[in-house]
């Protein structure tokens, strides 16, 4: 329940950041500190890098690039530090980057986060193709058990009939 407290936050917080202009900052940043200090406390990582990010989003819209882009290498660091790699989140982190780097017009900043997005982007692909795989050979083994269990049922029921015609031939004889 902490983190769907946690998730909300991170929703109003996202509301804010896209509602109506000017931004309510009081809101959206009151939102975020909440949120923040319930993933901290509970170490729910999803949260943390959420706040991370709307941040940075907020900070590319108001042209504070410098700001923006730390937040978004902290993000990135942060996602590294972690036992699992989020090929997805790391790869949304370095098209934020990318972003700010053109905003900037730092173009050598932009071909490193390029270098770094295409390389996440292709592995979120292909964990994507990998699991549509592994679904597909679930689904192909399930249905050739489901033919499998259909199949003895018919044995049995044929071997439920022939007892009763046996039973009914050992009667009459």
């Amino acid at each position: 329940s902490k983190s769907n407290i946690g998730i909300a936050y991170i929703n109003l917080a996202d509301l804010y950041s896209k509602g109506p202009k000017p931004i309510n900052e009081t809101a959206l940043f009151e939102n975020l500190e909440k949120a923040t200090a319930i993933a901290k406390k509970y170490n729910i990582k999803i949260i943390y890098r959420s706040a991370i990010g709307l941040q940075g989003f907020y900070y590319t819209e108001k042209g504070n690039y410098v700001k923006a882009e730390m937040l978004f290498i902290e993000g990135i660091k942060y996602q590294k530090s972690l036992p699992y790699t989020d090929n997805y989140l790391l790869a949304t982190f370095y098209d934020c980057l990318k972003d700010v780097a053109a905003k900037r017009k730092d173009f050598k900043a932009y071909y490193n986060y390029d270098t770094e997005y295409v390389k996440y982007n292709q592995l979120k692909y292909d964990e994507s193709t990998q699991k549509v795989l592994q679904n597909a050979d679930v689904r192909y083994e399930s249905s050739k058990k489901l033919e499998r269990i259909k199949q003895l049922e018919l044995e049995n029921e044929l071997v439920q009939k022939n007892k009763l015609l046996g039973y009914g031939i050992a009667g009459v004889l």
